[in-house]
């Protein structure tokens, strides 16, 4: 028992692989919904519930690339906020969670072209498009960590040093325990970002509407087709392109108000220590 790394060090570890398993065991699922039996029949509808349900699906494979990366980065610079090391990573992480998304998918693009030179561009577009937005959304998702435990820290601190445990130990998982409010909150502002990216999915996802029926060939996600139809089609058309920016608005909002929920209890615990 005494060399078992802990539960927290041990999700770090295995989350890579319980994304890529997740992804291999969930290509089934995906032929279950090609079927497109639970979109709806209506011309309008239709492909307003695919590209929406496009870009949840793609932000939800996005945020779990990034849980684990993040996690480490993040428990790192929290450990080393102290030396020189660890200050200068917290800036270069700031600056690349400052980055333009279009420069991240140039990077992707160019990371992710042997591949497809290899394999061919189409089957495996779902993929590098989720694998685009984990490397987007690790920075982001990294510093709402760090946020997360620094919150934590002033409620967790006490109880860390009785069990001996130190901010350059093993504390940053205390701290992100004792804060699970804000942390699950950063996971839920970290996908409300990703559900809205468009370069990323663009450049990297083939950008045809495939999905759901040929889910590794293209997907188009509903902030893409707004850039890419908006210039060239009249407004009296822009009905549909009204209907998927009502839909994003509507997913931001829910999304938004759950992280805000999250929250609430320890805003509250620490405003009732402050008025004690």
């Amino acid at each position: 028992m005494a060399g078992r790394p802990p539960r927290p060090a041990l999700l770090v570890m295995l989350a890579p692989l319980v994304v890529t398993a997740g992804l291999l065991l969930g290509a089934p699922l995906l032929g279950l919904l090609a079927t497109a039996r639970w979109l709806p029949e209506e011309d309008l509808l239709r492909p307003l519930a695919q590209m929406l349900s496009a870009s949840l699906v793609l932000a939800i494979l996005g945020l779990g690339i990034a849980t684990a990366p993040a996690l480490v980065l993040a428990g790192w610079i929290f450990r080393a906020h102290d030396s020189r090391p660890g200050r200068l990573a917290h800036r270069l992480l700031a600056a690349t969670a400052a980055l333009p998304s279009i420069v991240i998918a140039l990077a992707a693009l160019a990371a992710f072209a042997p591949v497809q030179a290899v394999a061919g561009a189409g089957p495996y577009s779902l993929l590098l498009a989720a694998l685009g937005l984990g490397l987007f959304a690790t920075p982001i998702l990294a510093l709402a960590l760090l946020a997360a435990a620094r919150s934590g820290r002033a409620r967790a601190e006490p109880a860390a040093a009785a069990l001996g445990l130190s901010a350059e130990g093993k504390a940053f998982p205390l701290y992100l325990r004792c804060a699970r409010g804000w942390t699950l909150a950063a996971g839920l502002w970290t996908l409300l970002r990703l559900v809205g990216e468009t370069m990323v999915v663009m450049m990297l996802s083939g950008n045809r509407l495939a999905w759901p029926v040929h889910p590794w060939e293209a997907v188009r996600a509903a902030s893409a087709d707004i850039a890419l139809r908006a210039g060239e089609t009249p407004p009296r058309l822009w009905a549909p392109l009204h209907g998927e920016a009502l839909g994003l608005i509507v997913l931001a909002a829910l999304l938004s108000w759950l992280a805000r929920r999250l929250r609430r209890p320890l805003i509250r615990l620490r405003e009732g220590e402050g008025s004690g």
